[in-house]
Protein backbone atom coordinates (compact mmCIF):
# COMPACT_ATOMS: atom_id res chain seq x y z
CA UNK A 1 0.00 0.00 0.00
CA UNK A 2 2.79 2.44 0.93
CA UNK A 3 5.37 0.82 -1.34
CA UNK A 4 8.56 -0.48 0.20
CA UNK A 5 11.77 1.09 1.38
CA UNK A 6 14.45 1.12 4.00
CA UNK A 7 12.84 2.30 7.23
CA UNK A 8 16.11 3.69 8.56
CA UNK A 9 17.41 5.23 5.35
CA UNK A 10 16.25 8.81 6.03
CA UNK A 11 16.40 8.86 9.82
CA UNK A 12 19.92 10.22 10.03
CA UNK A 13 19.02 13.54 8.42
CA UNK A 14 16.71 15.90 10.32
CA UNK A 15 15.71 17.49 7.00
CA UNK A 16 13.53 14.39 6.36
CA UNK A 17 11.91 14.40 9.80
CA UNK A 18 8.54 15.89 8.78
CA UNK A 19 8.19 13.53 5.82
CA UNK A 20 9.04 10.49 7.93
CA UNK A 21 6.54 11.50 10.61
CA UNK A 22 3.89 11.81 7.89
CA UNK A 23 4.84 8.37 6.55
CA UNK A 24 4.46 6.80 9.99
CA UNK A 25 1.16 8.65 10.50
CA UNK A 26 -0.15 7.29 7.19
CA UNK A 27 0.65 3.74 8.31
CA UNK A 28 -1.05 4.30 11.66
CA UNK A 29 -4.07 5.85 9.95
CA UNK A 30 -4.50 2.50 8.21
CA UNK A 31 -4.06 0.57 11.46
CA UNK A 32 -6.55 2.89 13.13
CA UNK A 33 -9.05 2.10 10.39
CA UNK A 34 -8.39 -1.66 10.14
CA UNK A 35 -7.95 -2.71 13.76
CA UNK A 36 -10.86 -2.75 16.20
CA UNK A 37 -8.99 -3.01 19.49
CA UNK A 38 -7.33 0.10 20.84
CA UNK A 39 -5.07 -2.17 22.87
CA UNK A 40 -3.85 -3.74 19.60
CA UNK A 41 -3.25 -0.32 18.08
CA UNK A 42 -1.23 0.73 21.12
CA UNK A 43 0.75 -2.51 21.01
CA UNK A 44 1.73 -1.83 17.38
CA UNK A 45 2.65 1.73 18.31
CA UNK A 46 4.78 0.47 21.19
CA UNK A 47 6.61 -1.99 18.95
CA UNK A 48 7.26 0.58 16.22
CA UNK A 49 8.40 3.19 18.72
CA UNK A 50 10.77 0.68 20.36
CA UNK A 51 12.24 -0.10 16.94
CA UNK A 52 12.99 3.57 16.29
CA UNK A 53 14.25 4.08 19.86
CA UNK A 54 16.65 1.18 19.30
CA UNK A 55 17.97 2.84 16.14
CA UNK A 56 18.46 6.10 18.04
CA UNK A 57 20.40 4.40 20.85
CA UNK A 58 22.65 2.75 18.28
CA UNK A 59 23.31 6.08 16.55
CA UNK A 60 21.50 4.99 13.38
CA UNK A 61 18.68 7.53 13.73
CA UNK A 62 18.62 11.18 14.72
CA UNK A 63 14.95 11.03 15.74
CA UNK A 64 12.01 8.73 16.36
CA UNK A 65 9.22 9.54 13.88
CA UNK A 66 6.71 7.58 16.00
CA UNK A 67 7.45 9.21 19.37
CA UNK A 68 4.37 11.45 19.48
CA UNK A 69 1.95 9.42 17.35
CA UNK A 70 -0.16 8.63 20.43
CA UNK A 71 -1.11 12.31 20.64
CA UNK A 72 -2.79 12.06 17.22
CA UNK A 73 -5.34 9.47 18.34
CA UNK A 74 -7.60 8.98 21.34
CA UNK A 75 -6.53 5.39 21.86
CA UNK A 76 -6.92 4.15 25.39
CA UNK A 77 -5.99 0.84 26.94
CA UNK A 78 -8.38 -0.05 29.74
CA UNK A 79 -6.95 -1.30 32.97
CA UNK A 80 -7.06 -5.08 33.16
CA UNK A 81 -9.93 -6.38 35.23
CA UNK A 82 -7.79 -9.04 36.84
CA UNK A 83 -5.97 -7.46 39.80
CA UNK A 84 -2.85 -9.13 41.15
CA UNK A 85 -3.26 -11.60 43.98
CA UNK A 86 -2.32 -10.38 47.41
CA UNK A 87 0.73 -11.85 49.17
CA UNK A 88 -1.57 -13.37 51.76
CA UNK A 89 -3.71 -15.11 49.14
CA UNK A 90 -0.66 -16.46 47.28
CA UNK A 91 0.64 -17.78 50.60
CA UNK A 92 -2.64 -19.57 51.26
CA UNK A 93 -2.55 -21.13 47.80
CA UNK A 94 1.05 -22.18 48.30
CA UNK A 95 0.18 -23.79 51.65
CA UNK A 96 -2.51 -25.85 49.91
CA UNK A 97 -0.05 -27.40 47.43
CA UNK A 98 0.09 -31.17 47.71
CA UNK A 99 2.54 -32.12 44.95
CA UNK A 100 5.50 -30.79 42.96
CA UNK A 101 3.26 -30.64 39.87
CA UNK A 102 0.87 -28.30 41.67
CA UNK A 103 3.80 -26.14 42.73
CA UNK A 104 5.06 -25.96 39.14
CA UNK A 105 1.61 -24.85 38.09
CA UNK A 106 1.07 -22.30 40.84
CA UNK A 107 4.37 -20.43 40.74
CA UNK A 108 4.23 -19.29 37.08
CA UNK A 109 0.55 -18.41 37.41
CA UNK A 110 1.25 -16.15 40.36
CA UNK A 111 4.18 -14.50 38.65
Amino acid sequence: MHDSGNLADRLGDLAHRADEIERVLAAFDELNHDLESEASKLRYLGDVSQFYDHLQRRGKAAYNPAESIDKEYDWDRPEPDNPALSNEYVGRLYDAIESPNEELLLLPLCV
